[in-house]
């Protein structure tokens, strides 16, 4: 393929590209990147937070189950701690209701990322998203609880359309040989936003006023918005200062550098497909379970264990190194199955699926029996997240499969479904742990095996990754 060499660029882009010599896809990358943690850091905080926001619900009864009544307590735990008289079931509903305006965002996030381009898309999704966390603290004091969960929704309505506008950009820049290298790249972001909002929480809870949490991660959100706005670009296309080496690489390995209209998305035949529902299956019960763990381990930890927040912060976020080390080992071990042609690449998929599911679940239950034993219940948690990596090479990939030509799409679909599970987890624990009595917490982790095996075998039973007809619907056509 020729060199794109008829682009007009302008005497100022000219001059910055000789001195900006980083190659604007990896600092499209690196970005990418940062808006994941800090998105996931906004998120989580959250779950710390409100350990110290709210009074602690004590039980009335005696039951001698009432293991809040019997666990050591961390020298620096402070009980009761917190401001506000908000119910375990309020509580439920502030964590989840997240979700709401996540799942409302998520397909208008690809129908606009596909008509305008991703990036005022991406920029306007971090800006909400980091603005309702800095103007949280003064929302909960001023207005209450209700007003917090609007901020809540707004965040979630940020992200829902921050991710799917992350990816168009990504489509838009990365050539497809590289795409996997930099797509893990990008992933990473979730595990490491995850550890850093657990661990960072716990630091700034146990040292500074809760409403600093809010606002320094919401801070960062917003430094973020005002570099990306002028170091990235929808297109390679619009980039004023890329450089033509640069530039003619993506032309020959991607051809067409502007903004390309894409076929209409066969939204009609991604839903009539019988291949998706399993993995929507799957997909709920793998949210169920994450939101449980992301949102509701915190409060397991200081209600229960009566882990100070220091400390909590500092356990929550070493579950994840696990899970992102097994992310990376599950995902060798699949492509060399599928490399070596030792496995097709459904039975890969539906292999990896069942040990996160089965895996994980087992040992959620296996923790909640840990009673008072501190370092047996986090070393449970941490082997079910070494198991449940697996999910990454398991259904995440699948949408990849179904249909390359609509990978986005059918992740929407998929994702805007398990977002419901994310809200749900949250409030019905809340309804089942009223009393924060560990035979309720216990309930609530049996609830979420339950789904875990349940959803796992039927996705063994019926999932697929093949290719999907409406993939190509022009092939299908001309048979």
């Amino acid at each position: 393929m020729a060199e794109r060499t008829e682009r007009v660029q302008s005497d100022w882009g000219r001059k910055l590209s000789r001195c900006c010599r980083f190659r604007q896809r990896i600092v499209l990358e690196l970005m990418g990147l940062l808006a994941i943690i800090f998105c996931y850091m906004t998120r989580i905080c959250l779950s710390h937070a409100i350990t110290v926001l709210v009074i602690k619900q004590t039980n009335a009864s005696n039951n001698s189950l009432n293991i809040t009544d019997c666990c050591p307590r961390d020298e620096n735990f402070n009980e009761p701690s917190g401001t506000y008289n908000w119910s375990e079931i309020l509580q439920g509903f502030i964590l989840s209701s997240f979700f709401i305006g996540y799942f409302v965002a998520q397909l208008p996030g690809v129908i606009l990322t596909n008509r305008f381009g991703g990036k005022w898309i991406i920029t306007a999704g971090m800006f909400f998203s980091g603005l309702s966390s800095v103007v949280s603290p003064l929302v909960i004091k001023s207005y209450g609880p209700y007003a917090f969960i609007i901020m809540r929704i707004v965040m979630g309505l940020g992200q829902g359309l921050t991710f799917p506008a992350l990816s168009g950009i990504i489509d838009s820049w990365i050539p497809p040989s590289e795409r996997g290298t930099m797509g893990a790249f990008i992933i990473c972001g979730g595990m490491l936003g995850s550890f850093a909002g657990n661990i960072f929480s716990g630091i700034l809870l146990d040292r500074c006023h809760w409403s600093f949490v809010f606002i320094a991660f919401g801070v960062l959100s917003l430094i973020w918005c005002i570099f990306f706005i002028f170091l990235c670009y929808s297109y390679p296309e619009t980039h004023p200062y890329i450089t033509t080496n640069e530039l003619n690489y993506l032309y020959n390995e991607m051809g067409d550098l502007g903004r390309r209209e894409k076929p209409p998305v066969p939204w009609k035949e991604i839903l009539s497909s019988g291949a998706i529902w399993p993995l929507i299956f799957a997909q709920f019960a793998h949210d169920w379970a994450m939101s449980l763990i992301v949102s509701d381990l915190p409060k397991y930890f200081s209600h229960i264990l009566g882990i100070g927040v220091f400390n909590n912060g500092i356990y929550t976020s070493v579950l994840f190194i696990p899970f992102a080390i097994s992310a990376i080992i599950f995902g060798f071990i699949g492509d060399c199955l599928i490399l070596r042609e030792l496995m097709e690449v459904t039975t890969v998929r539906k292999l990896m699926t069942v040990i996160a599911a089965w895996g994980g679940g087992a040992f959620i239950i296996g923790a909640s029996y840990g009673n008072c034993y501190r370092t047996i219940v986090i070393a449970l948690f941490m082997l079910s997240m070494f198991y449940m990596g697996s999910y990454y090479t398991g259904i995440k990939l699948v949408p990849m499969d179904f249909s390359p030509n609509n990978a986005g799409s059918v992740a929407a679909i998929v994702n805007s479904i398990g977002t419901i599970a994310a809200f749900l987890a949250p409030t019905t624990t809340g309804f089942i742990v009223s009393n924060s009595i560990m035979w309720h917490w216990r309930l609530s982790f049996w609830l979420a095996f339950g789904l875990l095996f349940f959803n796992g075998f039927i996705f063994l039973l019926w999932g697929t990754a093949e290719v999907q007809p409406y993939d190509e619907p022009e092939k299908k056509q001309a048979q």
